[in-house]
């Protein structure tokens, strides 16, 4: 029986989270052409211009709608955003959220937190600390940072290849035991037979004894 073996990839995250001060906003409508008001009951955050770097249609940057992951160390909690709008007045690193997502990642902030870490796939940014989960998409599985709603968490890449190994292994060692189980089958199926033969030759000479 030939046992399958699990493909398995990481994010690449190679450098430190991009950290700065977080403020917050109300969004309407954004450079990304999308009115976000509060009734739109969603988390937003506005990236410096440095970081959007807009094309002369800003509708049209390749970032408006990806998500960003925002990590308070002070927390320990990560938060997902969806980008739709230029903070004018943020440093390079700095982000402007809705006033309900500020109060989920600083429950205490007085209005600008400094220190806040995130990262995103269409903006880069490297590893955020806290735990990860693992997820299957398109049959290959990734780590990614876990946000509040995450239930499978794993405290490090390491953790994962572990754990996927060991499940490989559970996998392989079960082909063997059903492997040696057919064959014992077999194996019995051949014994009865010849049994019966026996049996037969022995009854046919004593015919003629």
């Amino acid at each position: 029986m030939r046992i399958s073996t699990v493909a398995f990839a990481l994010l690449p995250f190679v450098a430190d989270a991009y950290k700065g001060d977080m403020t917050y906003y109300e969004p309407g409508l954004g450079s990304c052409g999308h009115n976000d008001p509060p009734s739109a009951k969603r988390d937003v955050v506005a990236l410096s211009r440095e970081m959007m770097n807009n094309p002369a249609n800003p509708n049209l940057n390749p970032k408006c709608g990806s998500k960003i992951n925002i990590y308070n160390p002070s927390t320990k909690k990560t938060h997902t955003a969806t980008i739709v709008d230029t903070c004018w007045g943020c440093k390079k690193e700095d982000i402007d959220v809705n006033v309900e997502l500020f109060n989920k990642v600083a429950p205490s902030g007085d209005g600008r937190v400094h220190g806040i870490m995130w990262n995103g796939n269409k903006v880069g940014g490297g590893k955020l600390p806290g735990k990860q989960r693992l997820v299957v998409q398109d049959g290959v599985f990734e780590l990614e940072d876990v946000n509040e709603d995450g239930v499978w968490e794993l405290e490090s890449a390491e953790e994962a290849v572990d754990m996927l190994s060991e499940a490989e292994l559970e996998v392989e060692r079960a082909g063997a035991e059903l492997e040696m189980k057919m064959a014992r089958v077999q194996s019995a199926r051949e014994k009865g037979c010849m049994g019966r033969v026996s049996k037969a030759m022995r009854q046919y000479w004593q015919m003629w004894a």
